[in-house]
């Protein structure tokens, strides 16, 4: 059942523009006592059905948390540090604008889910593109910290948003249908700051758990940024517009999420909270592991190269036993001169200190590099060699961590006033 908060949180049909949701009620008080027994005995085995849920959705999440490496997936997350080299948030400083209501055309670049045959089409369209990742963030009314309900679900996936009003007619039910993509450790669910009301929200209102998940507010305590807030990471990435971002934060981050029909500003403000969580994730990797792997590529590179090429010239040059003179006689000691590969040995004999000289005239030369040694850095670096840094690793797993942060029905104290 829900709770009186949830109920009230419900849309009538026929609210006014600027109206709050009105609660649906059965008032009928016919037969009271059957429906009491009744509702006592679904309620018990509803909470033995959501214990058990809980119980296996920790599971899920406690494996992950034990092994954080296994949320970077071997066929998605390798990192070319080449081609993200500069590259920031100043190429989608705007969100772009939908072409069309009509969500079966491919241009639309979002959509407004307020009914549950498009919340069906959504979760289609979702599984049927084969996500890897998706940004997610909801915005809840907070009647106290032990009330709260959710009214709006943002996601972000394959470059389409999806703003879902759960308070509209048939939706609150259909949200549920999310279920096996949040659960699935092979899509990465990002988010920012998500123990907060995210994680215990989903869990109370939709029984929905998140297993793989990655939030930008730990990775960008793991890179000691200014400031750990979306709209300043945002910034902090070149994101042009984060000023009118930062604007709509203030104004609508603690407004009655309630309030119905939803406003073009309010519509902004929440996809600015999930549309370019996919392309941080990234570039907070990038930054998390560059200096190990990027950075010092080069320099250890150079340094091996230099290593090998002195140790190759002091093996030329080095004493070796001389030949026999033609006579059968021998030196019986060490000749300092530079020595040449014979062509009918296996052994040196003297020669000319310039027949010894390597030259790079091209024939010395292998197709990865001058004698060998590859020339061209490396860019790019796969799943298990990010596995490697730790605190790309310690970022992981605090993430998991806070996906345990689920809904624990606090009481509100008798004598706390509201």
């Amino acid at each position: 059942g829900l709770s009186s908060l949830e109920a009230e949180s419900r849309q009538s049909p026929n609210a006014s523009s600027d109206s709050v949701a009105t609660p649906i009620r059965n008032n009928s008080s016919s037969n009271a006592d059957d429906d009491d027994a009744a509702s006592a005995g679904a309620a018990r085995l509803n909470r033995k059905f959501v214990l058990e849920a809980t119980a296996q959705g920790r599971r899920a999440i406690e494996s992950l948390i034990d092994q954080p490496g296994r949320c970077l997936r071997d066929a998605h997350d390798c990192v070319d540090f080449a081609e993200l080299d500069g590259m920031d948030l100043s190429q989608d400083a705007v969100l772009p604008n939908p072409v069309s209501d009509d969500d079966s055309t491919s241009d639309v670049v979002w959509v407004l889910v307020d009914t549950p045959e498009k919340m069906e089409q959504c979760v289609a369209d979702i599984t049927e593109s084969h996500v890897s990742e998706i940004g997610f963030d909801l915005e809840c009314y907070n009647r106290s910290k032990y009330e709260q309900a959710s009214c709006l679900i943002q996601l972000s996936a394959d470059g389409k948003d999806y703003v879902i009003d759960t308070l509209a007619p048939g939706v609150w039910d259909a949200v549920s249908l999310l279920e096996p993509i949040f659960s699935n450790p092979s899509i990465v669910k990002i988010g920012h700051s998500v123990t907060g009301t995210d994680v215990p929200s989903l869990h109370r209102d939709f029984g929905l758990f998140i297993v793989n998940c990655f939030d930008t507010y730990e990775a960008a305590k793991a890179l000691r940024l200014r400031t750990h807030g979306l709209s300043g990471i945002c910034e902090h990435y070149g994101l042009t517009t984060a000023a009118d971002y930062s604007s709509l934060k203030k104004e609508y981050q603690n407004t009655d999420w309630r309030r119905r029909p939803l406003t073009e500003p309010m519509i902004q403000y929440g996809r600015y909270d999930c549309h370019f969580l996919a392309k941080l994730r990234m570039l907070m990797i990038r930054d998390l592991t560059r200096s190990e792997l990027w950075d010092r590529t080069t320099t250890d590179t150079e340094e091996e190269a230099r290593i090998v090429a002195a140790a190759l010239a002091a093996t030329l040059r080095s004493p070796v036993r001389d030949a026999d003179d033609g006579d059968g006689s021998s030196t019986g000691g060490f000749s300092r001169q530079s020595s040449t590969v014979s062509d009918d040995g296996a052994y040196f004999t003297a020669g000319e200190e310039s027949d010894l000289s390597f030259e790079d005239t091209g024939e010395n030369r292998s197709e990865n590099g001058r004698f060998g040694i590859s020339s061209k850095k490396r860019s790019t670096f796969s799943a298990r060699e990010l596995r490697m840094h730790a605190g790309l690793m310690r970022a992981i797993g605090l993430s998991q961590e806070a996906c345990l942060r689920l809904w624990k029905d606090p009481r509100e104290h008798a004598t706390k006033n509201d």
